[in-house]
């Protein structure tokens, strides 16, 4: 006789999805293994800028570790609470800052500029506001409050960069069918975003410095060049972790980063290690978008198409903040995969 119970017809498939899991979480864990080695052989031949320069990838692991015990919505809460304080700095700085620069030369930079927390620069802290108001976009109960003032926070950072990454998500969700409400939420909070800086560049002198590049896509496409430079010298160990600065010393302006993640991490970890490194937040994303079927992997996954996106302009790869949103979305991921309660629950917050 043939059983019916739902439970003992869905054995093989839970089975299965634990096999899957079991498989996913050892090949993460391996990764994390191999770029710790990497760090170990950076520090051997000296390639290894500081010790410091390891961090962001420690805090990483550490992350992935403890994010795999906790509540899956503590993350995504405990990163939108942060950027609240931190788009409240911003907004602060861009009102305190504005009645200074009117009429100076190259004003909409100089007001950019000031536009800091102890988190990063203008342009780091506009990647972690987008990431968190796509979570707080993925909220079902109302909070339109926290959305607007994370608004606010990013449209202060005046990043043009992180607002055309903020579209682009939007139009790769409504294309995969992600949930439309949270899609319009995410798309008003780029508006309000937007408003500020177009607001900005009608008042300010947009004049790019005269001590610095012509425009920021041209300090980037040398960027871009410099990295495939040092991938191509050095394509086994890399330059090491914190010395891509050594070698871009020709590119006027901040050239800490090559302000693409994916040819940052091949310059600085080399082809193996580097490779490993990008390849992780896609493949969380992936299966947050597509693999998870609640409303709160969509929200996650959210987060993590606006910083993959972002990623490919700006100087976040391999940075602490993005090290531990990229480790947290993979626990998220591994959970959503798993299939547990806490994973099919249906909000953020």
């Amino acid at each position: 006789m043939t059983s019916t119970d739902p439970a003992v017809a869905n054995r093989p498939q839970a089975s299965a999805a634990s096999a899957d899991t079991a498989r996913l979480r050892r090949r993460i864990s391996a990764v994390y293994a191999v770029l710790g080695l990497a760090i170990v052989v950076q520090a051997a031949t000296g390639r290894l800028d500081s010790p410091g320069a390891a961090l962001p990838i420690v805090l990483g692991a550490l992350t992935w570790v403890v994010a795999r015990r906790v509540p899956a919505g503590l993350v995504l809460r405990t990163h939108a609470t942060v950027m609240l304080a931190a788009a409240m700095v911003a907004v602060l700085s861009l009102v305190v800052g504005l009645p200074g620069v009117l009429g100076d030369a190259s004003s909409f930079y100089a007001l950019k500029a000031q536009v800091t927390t102890p988190i990063g620069d203008h342009n780091e802290l506009a990647g972690w506001l987008l990431v968190a108001v796509a979570f707080v976009a993925g909220v079902r109960t109302r909070r339109s409050m926290a959305l607007a003032v994370l608004a606010a926070g990013l449209g202060a950072t005046l990043s043009r960069g992180a607002l055309v990454a903020g579209l682009v998500a939007f139009g790769v969700g409504w294309l995969i069918g992600l949930d439309r409400t949270m899609l319009r939420r995410l798309l008003n909070a780029l508006v309000v975003a937007g408003a500020i800086v177009l607001g900005a560049v009608a008042l300010l002198d947009t004049t790019a410095p005269a001590d610095g590049p012509t425009s920021s896509a041209a300090a980037r496409a040398a960027l871009w060049g410099v990295a495939v430079d040092d991938i191509v010298a050095e394509p086994l160990l890399g330059v090491g972790l914190g010395s891509f600065e050594d070698t871009a010393t020709d590119v006027e302006g901040p050239h800490h980063h090559a302000h693409n993640g994916t040819l940052h991490s091949l310059a600085e970890l080399g082809l193996l290690a580097g490779a490993l490194a990008a390849l992780r937040l896609p493949l969380a994303t992936w299966i947050l978008l597509r693999r998870g079927a609640t409303y709160r992997a969509q929200a996650a996954g959210l987060g993590g198409l606006v910083l993959l996106a972002h990623d490919q302009v700006e100087a976040l790869a391999l940075r602490p903040v993005y090290e531990m949103l990229v480790a947290a979305l993979l626990a998220l991921a591994v959970r959503e995969l798993a299939g547990r309660p806490a994973a099919r629950e249906t909000a953020i917050g």
